[in-house]
């Protein structure tokens, strides 16, 4: 009986991590979310090419991983 469960604890945090790490990461659209002390000039150049219509978006994620929040675009 012990064993029943443990496994079915197991199982049942196992389905449950996908559900955590999700929360961490999310998908966004063509656009970097820029630090608040990020240099607009730098960001609105950044934006003007990775909103272009000469790339093809394929799509996007945000990650709030510690220590490296990462931003990651994908284009064909």
């Amino acid at each position: 009986m012990d064993r029943l469960i443990t496994i079915i604890l197991f199982a049942a945090g196992a389905m449950l991590l996908p559900l955590s790490s999700s929360a961490l990461s999310r998908s966004i659209g063509r656009d970097i979310e820029f630090p608040k002390n990020y240099d607009p000039i730098k960001a609105a150049a950044l934006r003007h090419v990775i909103q272009s219509t000469n790339y093809q978006f394929v799509g996007g994620i945000v990650s709030y991983w510690e220590p490296d929040y990462s931003t990651r675009l994908s284009f064909d």
